[in-house]
């Protein structure tokens, strides 16, 4: 028997499985990030973005904020690249494709190389092109997804930058060892919520 061509419901389905591995493997998923933001005091944090790739950023918005202490701006590609890109040198700055071809993502990675600041580019397919266009590619979580309305891909970035947080935060000393458990153990239980949600629905 053929197999069934994934739908979005394919994904939506899929999504708790892969939140609860990822939030068990938080400290090594976001490592590469965590360990790049510690390297020096940061004043705010960007994160370069447009689609779903800001729609997960602007769900993970103000948890960062309160679990970092620092301003999160959210710029699209374009704005960024044609207007607003007046950077502290301490800032912290990403961009963000969930397909990592994203033609706009990737001249705002070419304009962070202009301004002499690291290229990183968050994605779910760390062999796309941003390979040829950041300094450090950083996958985020969320494994495969096929399909154009991508639903996976909002939850898994939204509970990254989320994990990132944390995981920074507790580098930093912003966030204490026991603040990060019960903070950890609160984003294990989310899967679990997404699930009765499917199934009340």
């Amino acid at each position: 028997m053929a197999e069934e061509t994934p739908t979005m419901l394919t994904y939506v389905e899929q999504t708790p499985a892969q939140l609860k591995l990822n939030v068990e493997r938080s400290e090594e998923l976001t490592a590469e990030l965590v360990g790049l933001y510690a390297q020096k005091p940061c004043h705010s944090i960007w994160i370069v973005a447009c689609g779903s790739s800001s729609n997960g950023s602007q769900c993970a918005r103000y948890f960062m904020m309160k679990y970092l202490k620092r301003e999160v701006k959210i710029v699209s590609p374009a704005t960024f690249i044609y207007g607003e890109h007046d950077l502290h040198e301490d800032d912290f700055v990403f961009v963000i494709s969930q397909s990592g071809c994203s033609t706009n993502s990737i001249e705002a990675l070419d304009e962070l190389r202009k301004l002499g600041i690291p290229a990183i580019g968050l994605t779910g397919n760390v062999d796309s092109d941003f390979m040829d266009h950041a300094d450090l590619v950083v996958d985020y979580g969320v494994g495969e997804e096929t399909v154009s309305y991508v639903t996976k891909g909002v939850a898994t970035l939204a509970q990254f930058l989320m994990l990132f947080a944390i995981e920074a935060g507790a580098r930093t000393g912003i966030v204490s060892p026991e603040q990060r458990t019960e903070l950890l153990n609160e984003m294990a239980d989310a899967p679990r919520r997404h699930e009765i949600v499917q199934r009340e629905t």
